[in-house]
C-alpha cells in the first residue's frame, strides 16, 4: 500500500498549499480593509514589531483552530473508513487517538498558518506604518499597486495548483476505469469469497486441515443457490505462497543464476471451475 499511500500524501500536500494560498489572499485582502485601524495604531505608537506581532497571533490562533478541526475530521472519517473497509486492506490505524499524528498534524498548521500569514502582516505594516508619516499620494497609490500585485501573484499560484491536482485526480480517474476495464482471466459475476485463519495447534495436521476444507464446502454446497465451490490458498491479486529453489546440474551457473523462488497457490478440486464462471446463470 506504500506507492498507493504516497500518492494520496502528494495529492493531500497540494490541497493543503491550494487552501493555504487561499487563505494568504483572503488574510491580505482583510488586512487591507483593516488598513485604516492598523494606521491608526501605528499613529498613536505602536511599533511594526508590534504590530507585526499581534496580526501573527491572529493567524496563528485561526491555524490552530484548523488545523484542530480538520484533525476532528479525519479522525471520524477514519473510524468511517474501518468499518467500511475489506478485511484485506488492513487496518491504518487504532481504536486510541493517536498522538503523534495529532502534534504532527496541529505542528503543520501552525507552521502554515505562520508561513503563509508573514507575508501579508509584513505587506500591510510596512504600508500602513509608512504611511503614518506624511506620505505624497505616489507613495499611496504605490502601496495599493504592490497589494494588487501580491494578490494577482497569489491567485495565480493558486490556479497552478488547482490545475496540477485536476491534472493528477484526471490521471488517477483514468487508471481506476482502465484498471475496471483490465480482464483479470476470471468472472467475477455471481463469485462470493470469504476468508478464515485456522489455529495452527488444532490444523496441523494435512489431514485434519483437508477434512475441514471438505466439510466447508460440503456445507456451502448446501445453499440454496450455490452451484460450485472451491478453495485456494490466497486470492487472486493477493501476495501468493513462494518457495526457493536450486537447478541441480547447472554447475556452469553462479549460485545466484542456479537458484531462486517461485510462487504457488494450493486449489481444490473445483476452484477453476467456480472462479471461471462457466455456470448457468
Amino acid at each position: 500500500m506504500r506507492p498507493a499511500l504516497l500518492l494520496f500524501s502528494a495529492a493531500v500536500g497540494l490541497v493543503l498549499l491550494i487552501a493555504c494560498v487561499n487563505v494568504a489572499n483572503l488574510l491580505l485582502a482583510r488586512l487591507s480593509d483593516r488598513a485604516a485601524e492598523i494606521a491608526v495604531r501605528a499613529s498613536l505608537g505602536a511599533s511594526r514589531l508590534r504590530l507585526l506581532r499581534q496580526l501573527l497571533t491572529e493567524n496563528l490562533v485561526l491555524a490552530l483552530a484548523g488545523g484542530i478541526a480538520g484533525v476532528a475530521v479525519a479522525w471520524f472519517c477514519d473510524r468511517l473508513l474501518l468499518i467500511a473497509a475489506p478485511v484485506t486492506i488492513g487496518r491504518f490505524g487504532s481504536d486510541a487517538p493517536n498522538w503523534h499524528i495529532f502534534l504532527f498534524a496541529v505542528s503543520i498548521s501552525l507552521c502554515a498558518g505562520l508561513l503563509f500569514g508573514v507575508l501579508p502582516a509584513l505587506r500591510i505594516t510596512r504600508s500602513e506604518a509608512g504611511s503614518s508619516r506624511p506620505a505624497s499620494l505616489s507613495r499611496r497609490v504605490t502601496t495599493r499597486r504592490n497589494r494588487r500585485r501580491l494578490s494577482s501573484a497569489l491567485i495565480v499560484v493558486e490556479t497552478a495548483l488547482s490545475l496540477m491536482l485536476l491534472a493528477a485526480a484526471g490521471l488517477l480517474l483514468r487508471s481506476f476505469i482502465n484498471l475496471e476495464r483490465l480482464n483479470p482471466g476470471f468472472n467475477h459475476d455471481h463469485l462470493a469469497t470469504f476468508e478464515t485463519t485456522l489455529p495452527n495447534a488444532k490444523y496441523s495436521d494435512p489431514a485434519a486441515l483437508q477434512r475441514f476444507i471438505d466439510s466447508t464446502q460440503q456445507q456451502i454446497l448446501r445453499i440454496p443457490g450455490v452451484q460450485s465451490a472451491g478453495s485456494v490458498t490466497t486470492l487472486p491479486t493477493q501476495p501468493t505462497l513462494n518457495f526457493p529453489f536450486t537447478i541441480v546440474g547447472m554447475s556452469n551457473l553462479s549460485p545466484g543464476q542456479a537458484s531462486g523462488e517461485s510462487d504457488y497457490l494450493l486449489v481444490s478440486a473445483d476452484y477453476f471451475r467456480s472462479i471461471a464462471g462457466e455456470l448457468q446463470q
